[in-house]
C-alpha cells in the first residue's frame, strides 16, 4: 500500500492528498479497508468528533469507538477519501484546519442553506461540496 508522509505530523497517512497517490495502490487500500490511522489522522488534523466522523461514515458512534485496531470496510475508506479530498482542497483554498472546520460548518448559500458538512454523507452531496470549492478556486461567484 502506498503511504504518504504527513508533513505536519511527521505520520505516514493516505488521505493526507488522495490524489497524489497513485490509484492503482489507492483503490486496492480501499478495497481492502484503510487502516484506522487514516480516520485518527482527520480526527486529529481537523479536531472532528467520534460523532462527526460516525455521521460521515454513515455508521454508530460505538462503532467508531469500537474500531481501535480494525481496518475500516471499504465503503467507510471510500468516504474517508472523498472527504480526505474535499478537506485537502478546502485547505488549499483556506490555509489552516481550523478555518476549514469553521468552513466546514457554515451554511453556504450555494448550497441552499446547508453546510459542506451535512452535504458529505453521499457522493451527490461531496460532488456539490466540490463544485463550491471549484467556483471559490476560480473566483466564480454563485
Amino acid at each position: 500500500m502506498m503511504e504518504i508522509a504527513n508533513a505536519e505530523h511527521g505520520s505516514a497517512c493516505l488521505v493526507c492528498d488522495p490524489a497524489a497517490s497513485n490509484w492503482e495502490e489507492l483503490k486496492e487500500a480501499v478495497d481492502k479497508g484503510l487502516p484506522v490511522t487514516e480516520l485518527e489522522h482527520l480526527k486529529q488534523t481537523y479536531n472532528f468528533t467520534d460523532q462527526t466522523l460516525a455521521e460521515l461514515l454513515g455508521v454508530s458512534t460505538r462503532t467508531i469507538l469500537r474500531r481501535k485496531s480494525k481496518n475500516l470496510t471499504p465503503d467507510e475508506s471510500t468516504k474517508i477519501i472523498l472527504l480526505a479530498k474535499v478537506l485537502n482542497k478546502a485547505l488549499d483554498l483556506m490555509g489552516s484546519p481550523e478555518n476549514v472546520l469553521e468552513w466546514m460548518h457554515y451554511k453556504h448559500p450555494d448550497l441552499k442553506q446547508h453546510s459542506p458538512i451535512e452535504l458529505c454523507t453521499n457522493i451527490v452531496g461531496y460532488e456539490q461540496v466540490i463544485n463550491l470549492l471549484n467556483k471559490m478556486e476560480w473566483g466564480i461567484p454563485g
